[in-house]
Order: structure tokens, then sequence, then C-alpha cells
């Protein structure tokens, strides 16, 4: 289970992670704080040229499904493109957006330092909270991945929109798992699956597996 991850492998999982749940997750956060997002861009727009940034905008999404669709095989045409909107159009929403490209491309290329700074720039400087959830969700992930449980944890003990709160619940249940907390494990996976929506059959099973997996190791331990 978790606790007998080694740092590759663990990278590989935030990987893995990064490519199936980013888009779903993005798009969960946007449904749910979309009045804020409107009042936020609107905002935005008067200060900051919004036609280019929308155009950088398409633009380095396009590029992104290409790296995508090659299995990522070199980055660094999405990198320069999404660097470009942040630098212009740091005080958008689009800018902020392409702080998590950013992120999700450091984590690619191994580099959880610079994944690690490019989501804390995005946390500290998002006006909309669902994006803020977003991003402390994934920088949890890459502390995580960095061995930096406390501060993980830390990051994660945050009142969420509801189509986030299985997931911080399950990452918090795989962080005690490996720090050997049974007990604290299996209530987290509990969590996780008392939030999970039920549309998502997927994950279930999976958690399922992590609960049992949490409340047996417990249950050894009492004996």
């Amino acid at each position: 289970m978790a606790e007998h991850l080694n740092d590759e492998e663990q990278l590989e999982t935030l990987k893995r992670w990064w490519r199936q749940n980013g888009v779903p997750i993005l798009s969960a956060v946007v449904l749910v704080g979309g009045g804020w997002f409107g009042w936020q861009f609107w905002q935005d727009s008067r200060t900051e040229n919004a036609a280019e940034a929308s155009l950088l905008y398409a633009n380095m999404l396009q590029q992104l499904a290409a790296y995508e669709e090659a299995g990522a095989e070199d980055g660094s045409r999405v990198a320069a493109s999404a660097q470009t909107l942040k630098d212009l159009h740091a005080k958008s929403q689009y800018g902020r957006y392409a702080g998590l490209v950013l992120a999700r491309l450091a984590v690619d290329d191994g580099d959880l330092d610079d994944a690690a700074g490019q989501l804390r720039w995005v946390v500290d400087s998002a006006r909309d909270p669902g994006l803020e959830h977003l991003a402390t969700l994934r920088l949890a992930r890459v502390e995580a991945a960095r061995g930096n449980d406390d501060e993980a944890l830390s990051l994660l003990q945050a009142s969420v929109p509801a189509p986030l709160v299985s997931l911080y619940a399950e990452l918090e249940g795989d962080l005690h798992l490996r720090r050997g907390d049974h007990t604290a494990a299996s209530a987290a996976y509990r969590r996780a699956l008392d939030n999970l929506a039920p549309a998502d059959t997927s994950a279930r099973p999976l958690l399922e597996l992590k609960l049992s997996q949490a409340a047996l190791d417990d249950a050894e331990e009492d004996a």
C-alpha cells in the first residue's frame, strides 16, 4: 500500500493522478464557482487585455492537447506558451490556469520543487475559492511526493467544495496510512467514500480496498 511506495513510484502515481483527474476536477470546480468566476473574469477584463489573454489561453490548450496525445514526450512548447500567458496576464484567471499547467509540466519532468512553487503561487494569488482549493489539493499531492507529509496534511485541513471532499479525504487517508496511523486512515477513507459522487463508480473499488486494508492493519495492531 501507500507506505511502501518509493520516491519513483510516488512520482509516477502523482503523474498518473494528474492526467486522470486534472480536467474533471477543474470542470467540477468551475461549475461550483461559476458565479464567482464570472464576476472575477469581468473584474479582470477591466484591467487586462482579455482578447489577447483568451487567444494565448486557447493556444496553450491546443498545445497541451497535442502534448498529451504525443505521450508527454516534449512539453517545451506548452511551457513556453504557459509562461508567456502567466507573465503577461499574471493577475487574470488565465494566468493562474497557466500556473497550473506549468506545475503539471514540472511534475512530468520530475521537478517537484518547481511544481510546488508554481502551485503555491496559484494558491496565494487565486481570488476564486474553487481554483484555490484545486491548486491546494495538487500542492498537497506534490508535497506528499516530496516526502513532506506534515505540510501535505496541513494543506488538506480546509473546508472545500463538495466535488473535492472525497479527493481531499482520500489523500489524507494515504498520508495517514504511510505514517502507520491506520485508525486515522480508516476514518479518512470512510469520509472519502461517504462523499464520493454517485456517478464516480470507478473510484469506489479502490477506496473500498484502501479502507479494508487500513481496517485490517488496525485490527492486527490491536490483536
